[in-house]
């Protein structure tokens, strides 16, 4: 019994002190950057200072106020703006596993890139919590390529804001890895696609969660491309200039849409592909709204069965002529929409500013 217990006992102490050895740093307006800011009373001015302090594990917790191009000439590298690693074309560079928040929310915490031809944040580590629940999320602007940028496995984005960014052809917010989870976050009136989601780690595995999350006045709401299993729930793509939400599902892939509103988008609510065309069956869409949009609530052209029963298409009757939206195939796709919900679903978010 004794080996057993020392093990035990050694397991336990290990845990304790991983638990200790974690700190929490803090960022502010009022900081000054150092090579030891961001403890006790010594505030960093930058995220990317305390970024280059903090080891893998810690929490950077960002007080209110702007961080980025303070003095608004589309570069970084004055006093107490962003400096990211040489080579990431990035404003901020998150390298290691980290919890990032702000103390009072997106509403007054915001990250300005300046109109520079950059990616405003870069995530490029596992494990990485960007933003939070109940209002600890951070408002990211003006990057004419991507807003945030993740590429990482276990990575939870949560509670952010992104608006004006894109300019260059490139998506709000972008998350590739698996197992993911994307909640709670709003993408409104960027160049491009407001949220985008892509996956290769293979089928039967969790691609990632996308919940709770706004996507309103982009040229595109949602893209979701996988060949795992993606779970889209309770998220709302509304007046985007285009479609609401596209996807490309690979073959044995599941996406799974449920309790979510495609609502006055200018093109289909939801375009679905296959890829390669024909091979996709695991598409599956109930309790949703899908009215208001272009030609097409949904537009099938996986050159398959997609089941899209249970969803309110703007009329008690169903799918059809306006008030109601069209489900539309392509030659060789089928929709199964019976029955029908007879009344729109509310959908609950936790969006807060």
């Amino acid at each position: 019994m004794w080996p057993i217990a020392f093990v035990l006992i050694t397991t336990l102490l290990g845990i304790s002190a991983a638990a200790v050895d974690a700190a929490t740093l803090h960022v502010a307006n009022n900081g000054i950057d150092s090579d030891t800011c961001g403890a006790g009373r010594a505030l960093c001015r930058s995220v990317s200072r305390a970024i280059v302090n903090a080891a893998a594990g810690d929490t950077i917790v960002v007080g209110p106020g702007r961080y980025g191009d303070l003095n608004g000439d589309g570069s970084f590298g004055g006093p107490g703006e962003e400096a990211a690693p040489a080579g990431c074309g990035c404003m901020i560079e998150v390298n290691k596993r980290l919890t990032l928040q702000s103390s009072d929310g997106p509403g007054v915490t915001i990250l300005d890139a300046g109109g520079a031809e950059i990616t405003g944040i870069l995530v490029q580590a596992d494990g990485v919590t960007f933003g939070g629940g109940s209002g600890h999320g951070f408002t990211i602007v003006n990057a004419r390529h991507e807003g945030l940028h993740v590429e990482g496995n276990g990575v939870t984005v949560a509670g952010n804001v992104a608006i004006g960014n894109g300019l260059s052809g490139h998506v709000a917010i972008a998350v590739v890895g698996i197992g993911n989870i994307i909640a709670d976050n709003a993408a409104m009136s960027n160049a491009n696609t407001g949220i985008q989601v892509n996956d290769s780690g293979g089928v039967n595995h969790s691609s990632g969660t996308v919940t709770g999350n706004v996507a309103s006045a982009n040229l595109q709401g949602f893209s979701i491309n996988t060949s795992g299993h993606v779970q889209f729930t309770q998220n709302v793509a509304s007046g985007n200039r285009n479609q609401g939400l596209s996807s490309v599902v690979s073959a044995g892939a599941v996406l799974e849409i449920r309790r979510s509103s495609f609502l006055g988008n200018r093109g289909p609510g939801i375009l679905l592909f296959s890829s390669p065309t024909g091979s996709v069956t695991g598409i599956n869409i109930t309790h949703s709204n899908i009215f208001g949009n272009g030609s097409c609530g949904l537009q099938n052209n996986t050159g398959a069965v997609v089941r899209a029963s249970g969803n309110f298409w703007g009329a008690a009757t169903g799918p059809g002529s306006d008030p109601a939206d069209a489900v539309c195939n392509d030659a060789s796709s089928t929709t199964i929409v019976e029955p029908v919900a007879t009344k729109p679903f509310q959908i609950n978010l936790n969006i807060r500013l």
